[in-house]
């Protein structure tokens, strides 16, 4: 384009156009309204062009993958190149399932711990850079513990199981490592136990307390 096209129809040039995009951050309908042409000539120039949103490099999966993974870089060293938060990167890298660490590598020196709170019974930790975290960084404390016993990330269909059924107990030693089908075995012997207890009276069921106790007060 020649410099008086360019004056008359900046939004034709493709550096102008990338520029208002991507580095201003203006949307289609704004450039559209300033250089007095409808929303859908300059969306359509600017895809001829090829010109898209760019996005922040912590949104890249790829790209994460490449800097944790292969060049082993650290998260707090990422966002300084960034210019991000620490957080912004462990929480994208979480959403793209991207390991950062041992799952008990950090623990409560992790600068997101923020102590444990309880969620269905279970406790919860905050520890962001766990794959398995939720999206508020939590992930319950058993995972964790038994993580640390093996030695490696739990796979999908593994179950963490109380052994004592207090799920607010996470001794080691209470903790019994299974898969889905397991699980559901254990948990149908104690119902299995419980009624071979009751049809034999040694057990009984309070109905206003909505428990079992047991019969002869043991």
């Amino acid at each position: 384009m020649t410099g008086l096209e360019i004056l008359h129809m900046p939004y034709k040039c493709r550096a102008w156009l990338y520029i208002h995009f991507n580095i201003l951050g203006k949307p289609d309908s704004q450039i559209a309204k300033e250089v007095g042409k409808a929303k859908s000539t300059i969306g359509s120039i600017r895809r001829r062009f090829g010109i898209h949103r760019d996005i922040p490099r912590y949104q890249d999966k790829n790209w994460m993958y490449k800097q944790i993974i292969e060049k082993k870089r650290k998260t707090k060293d990422i966002a300084i190149e960034l210019k991000c938060s620490q957080a912004n990167v462990i929480q994208w890298a979480n959403k793209f399932a991207i390991p950062l660490s041992s799952p008990y590598a950090k623990g409560a020196e992790s600068p997101f711990y923020k102590g444990i709170v309880i969620t269905g019974g279970y406790k919860n930790i905050k520890k962001y850079e766990h794959p398995r975290a939720n999206s508020n960084g939590y992930i319950a404390e058993h995972i964790l513990i038994m993580e640390k016993k093996i030695g490696r990330f739990l796979k999908t269909e593994e179950i963490v199981h109380h052994i004592d059924g207090n799920k607010l107990n996470n001794d080691k030693n209470n903790l019994y490592l299974c898969d889905k089908s397991s699980h559901r075995k254990i948990h149908n012997s104690v119902l299995k136990l419980t009624r071979t207890l009751y049809k034999n009276g040694i057990i009984k069921f309070d109905k206003e307390k909505s428990e079992y106790y047991w019969a002869h007060g043991v």
